[in-house]
């Protein structure tokens, strides 16, 4: 009896992960969207430096080692993304930077994506939104990922951008 309260206790845990199913056209992409009060040259001249956005995404990922250059095009790191029980080790590069616009990072591989992080100019200041670009994961692995990775992930890029907010003041 007592070699199946593991058991229990794991489906349990998991009920809320296996709720309702996910469809097809589910948004798997992670967006967070925050108002700073800085010009949107600044956002991106602060996002475009990989050493920023390691502490800024402190929430999400670890052990990251950077290349030799950490600012601008080119720039690259390896890390690894943790979101609950999902990891994923991925070499990262910025591939482009528009001024005053948005910078993209490339996580490249069959497992990689694509994040963005967007400046708009605003009367209040500007609009951030930090995206990353996802496919919805394959049955079974679909309502982990919407109900808790998904979840966990746009949390830590909220904070993410309260940080970047902060280091801008």
């Amino acid at each position: 009896m007592t070699a199946l309260l593991p058991l229990a206790l794991s489906l349990a845990l998991l009920q809320p992960a296996l709720g309702a199913p996910i469809s097809d056209d589910h948004l798997a992409d992670i967006v967070a969207r925050h108002t700073i009060k800085a010009s949107p040259e600044a956002v991106v001249t602060a996002v475009s430096d990989l050493r920023l956005q390691e502490t800024l995404l402190v929430d999400c990922t670890r052990r990251w080692e950077h290349g030799v250059m950490n600012k601008g095009p080119g720039a690259s790191a390896t890390l690894v993304y943790k979101v609950g029980m999902w990891r994923r080790k991925l070499a990262a590069t910025i591939s482009e930077v528009s001024p005053g616009r948005r910078v993209l990072v490339d996580h490249a591989g069959d497992r990689g994506f694509i994040t963005t992080w967007t400046a708009l100019e605003t009367n209040e200041g500007t609009d951030v939104e930090l995206r990353t670009l996802l496919n919805l994961p394959v049955r079974p692995f679909r309502k982990i990922f919407v109900n808790r990775v998904q979840v966990g992930w746009q949390a830590c890029y909220a904070d993410a951008l309260v940080r970047l907010d902060a280091s801008l003041q």
